[in-house]
């Protein structure tokens, strides 16, 4: 099964699992900050950019 996602469904997919987390008390983002969130999505974004995309 082959399925496509764009950068920006793969950043609301890591938004959605991050809020998901912070709900169940896993990751606390009002001390991990925006600037985390930020970071950490930019960095899913490169190892998608690097590994994941058609060659």
């Amino acid at each position: 099964m082959d399925i496509k996602l764009s950068g920006w469904s793969i950043a609301l997919l890591l938004i959605a699992i991050v809020l998901a987390l912070n709900l169940v008390g896993i990751i606390n983002v009002d001390a991990w900050g925006i600037f985390g969130l930020v970071v950490t999505i930019g960095c899913a974004w490169l190892i998608y950019r690097v590994f994941l995309r058609k060659k």
